[in-house]
């Protein structure tokens, strides 16, 4: 397997995915604490 892009967890995207009806968001590789608490932190302060 190869990693495509720069492997970087994107919040803006996941924010989307949420706003498209994403009932569950989460991460794998490269996906740690830090980054769901970033997100998390954006989905509670979006209307």
């Amino acid at each position: 397997n190869t990693w495509v892009g720069d492997g970087e967890f994107d919040v803006d995207a996941a924010v989307g995915w949420v706003a498209q009806g994403a009932a569950y968001v989460g991460g794998c590789c490269r996906v740690g604490p830090t980054e769901i608490g970033a997100l998390a932190a954006r989905l509670r302060a979006s209307p």
